[in-house]
């Protein structure tokens, strides 16, 4: 069986012990308790102040991030308001106006290219290589299953016999049939024409203009020129 421990006091020799003796060592006890007890408190009264600032400051954050994206979402709504008021002013409209208009001009004066014609399509192609040079213009004649057409054209170089020749096409609107002017399309038509025969038209050297437009003075009237 264990046994208890007694408490010991303290008292001066040749003195005995009362209760006012217990009752003082008790209250010492006591108040060292208290003093504990009002530390724990402080400890736990600043914990919560420390936790209270961390969360305002955490609050402060968000709030300065939303803050920042409200800001940033005004600046482009703002934007998007000072577009839109500077493409509906006049000065803007008519602009706008003016260069579709002459988008549209340019569009209906050129010929709309035809579909490519890929080499299923050529049955022949007529000429004589003997009289063809490389730089020379000429009329060359495409036939496929539905209709015959011709294109002008430049041949590039020749090799092994075989012309590689870009091929323009016809200013739409031209008034003289004797005198038709051709551009180069935006996408260059360039072939290898693998057969010829006499049926090709050597043309004269055409006039140049300063737009790159290509003029001749000869009569096409006998050709479906494209």
């Amino acid at each position: 069986m264990a046994v208890k421990r007694s408490k010991k006091l303290r008292t001066e020799p040749g003195n005995s012990v009362c209760a006012a003796d217990i009752l003082i060592k008790t209250t010492s006890n006591k108040s060292v308790q208290n003093k504990k007890s009002k530390r724990f408190e402080n400890y736990q009264d600043n914990f919560n102040d420390i936790e209270s600032s961390r969360q305002d400051c955490e609050i402060n954050i968000l709030e300065e991030v939303t803050t920042e994206r409200d800001i940033e979402e005004n600046e482009l709504v703002l934007d998007d308001k000072i577009g839109f008021f500077l493409k509906n002013t006049p000065e803007h409209i008519e602009t706008t106006q003016k260069i579709e208009h002459e988008d549209q001009s340019e569009k209906e004066n050129l010929e709309p290219d035809p579909i490519p014609f890929g080499i299923s399509d050529i049955e022949y192609f007529t000429g004589n290589i003997d009289n063809l040079n490389e730089g020379d213009w000429l009329i060359a004649k495409f036939a496929t299953k539905k209709s015959v057409n011709h294109f002008v054209g430049r041949i590039l170089f020749i090799r092994n016999n075989i012309p590689t020749i870009e091929f323009l096409r016809k200013v739409k609107n031209t008034a003289n049939s004797k005198r038709l002017t051709f551009t180069y399309p935006h996408v260059k038509d360039i072939y290898e024409m693998l057969h010829v025969d006499d049926d090709v038209l050597v043309l004269p050297q055409p006039i140049i203009t300063r737009r790159g437009q290509v003029m001749f003075e000869d009569d096409f009237s006998s050709y479906n020129i494209q």
